[in-house]
């Protein structure tokens, strides 16, 4: 999954980023959750669904079952 335009690509990942009206939070959540998802061989992707919102995807490595 590619990142979307628009939002993702004004630097969504970027720590201590926030877009929007609530400002509530560090801004840290998508930049940590990226940064342990790529340590572990994974990706992060979103995508914009305009008037809704986005749609996160995590895509990961199976770990062989022995």
């Amino acid at each position: 999954m590619r990142r979307a335009a628009g939002w993702a690509h004004r630097g969504a990942f970027h720590a201590f980023t926030q877009h929007g009206a609530d400002k509530s939070g560090l801004g840290l959540g998508l930049s940590i959750s990226r940064r342990a998802i790529e340590a572990n061989g994974g990706t992060l992707g979103v995508r914009d669904v305009p008037g809704v919102g986005c749609v996160f995807a995590i895509d990961l490595r199976r770990a062989a079952v022995r």
